[in-house]
């Protein structure tokens, strides 16, 4: 490389770095929209690096370097670094559940800075509202506009002219597609805060959860399970433990009625696929994404205490499966001391 050639790299890398410098000052004013919109663009870019990277790799095998591509590669991992440096700022200052986020393994400085701009706690008195916004509910469905006509029609019956929903018909048509009747009712006002028949067509339509929320859980899972190996992995042992108890739950056939539900519901053409739900059992990818999702939901309880609690200064209530479902061992999020007065107002709990 020429000193000319040098010196411009060396500048560019400087450029940068002052860069970077004024991002972490600026990350600290971003609103949730943006910041929401560089979570996405981070992983946009990183999917272009790794793309870019495959690129160079396959070049060099072919003794065919590429300069433009390898640029491509080193300026996309720039970009990243710098995201990840402000989203990194942007978690610490001035939001101390951002510190607690990143103190657990497997969560780092993009993922922390997406549940904060996704996770609105004014607007989820349960860790259940967090679930369903991401998701993570299997009973919630998103019915289209062709099957939510359908079900509006079997259940009000030919349309009328000035014809009344009543609260006996909105409960039907929330558990035909899964979702609370409150929150079906606040989907289907029109711009006069009524409801009618085509306003709910319109309400039930919508998608009902944030499918940028849903990746962002994925993720997560995912990450939990990378790290499920270190004895720091918090959420990542909890899933190497569920994983166990799935697996024996599904080898002793516990599993038959959701296994026959497949067959019924699914038209499922491969052989061993097949005979796997014929056995009374699930495939180990479905016992795998159960599992992912048992743990994201075990985590964001905690992040819902978590959140509660700084935000309110208490605890929300016991979860109800404590209360109600027979479940004797409540687990209390990790590291509550980095939460003032957490760890003492958990003793509540203990």
């Amino acid at each position: 490389m020429s000193d000319e050639s040098s010196a411009a790299v060396l500048e560019h890398k400087r450029t940068l770095r002052l860069l970077k410098a004024d991002l972490k000052t600026a990350a600290t004013t971003l609103t949730h929209e943006q910041v929401r919109y560089l979570v996405d663009f981070y992983y946009e870019i990183q999917e272009a690096r790794i793309r870019a990277g495959n690129q160079a790799g396959a070049a060099a095998e072919d003794e065919e370097p590429n300069a433009l591509v390898s640029w491509m590669q080193e300026e996309f991992e720039a970009v990243e670094g710098m995201i990840k440096s402000a989203m990194d700022a942007y978690t610490d200052a001035p939001n101390i559940v951002g510190a607690w986020l990143k103190e657990l393994t497997g969560i780092g400085p993009i993922l922390a800075a997406g549940l904060l701009a996704h996770v609105d706690i004014t607007r989820a008195p349960s860790a259940g509202h967090i679930w369903s916004f991401a998701g993570l509910e299997p009973k919630t469905r998103w019915t289209g506009k062709e099957e939510s006509t359908k079900i509006v029609a079997e259940i009000l019956g030919p349309a009328k002219r000035g014809q009344a929903i009543g609260p006996e018909e909105m409960i039907l048509l929330a558990a035909r597609c899964g979702r609370s009747t409150t929150g079906l009712e606040k989907a289907s006002k029109n711009d006069k805060g009524v409801i009618t028949r085509d306003s709910l067509i319109k309400g039930m339509s919508k998608r009902p959860w944030n499918t940028k929320l849903k990746t962002l859980c994925w993720k997560i899972g995912q990450s939990f399970v990378k790290t499920c190996n270190r004895e720091d992995s918090f959420y990542g042992n909890f899933y190497k433990d569920r994983k166990a108890f799935e697996l024996r739950k599904n080898e002793e056939h516990k599993n038959a009625d959701a296994a026959r539900k497949a067959l019924e519901t699914r038209n499922i053409k491969d052989a061993d696929l097949r005979a796997t739900y014929e056995d009374g059992k699930l495939p180990l990818a479905h016992v795998h994404a159960m599992t992912c999702r048992w743990v994201v939901k075990f985590f964001l309880s905690h992040l819902h205490v978590v959140m509660t609690y700084v935000r309110y200064g208490h605890l929300p209530g016991k979860p109800w499966v404590i209360v109600h479902g027979g479940h004797q061992k409540l687990v209390l999020p990790p590291n509550p001391h980095l939460i003032p007065g957490l760890d003492a107002a958990l003793n509540e709990w203990r």
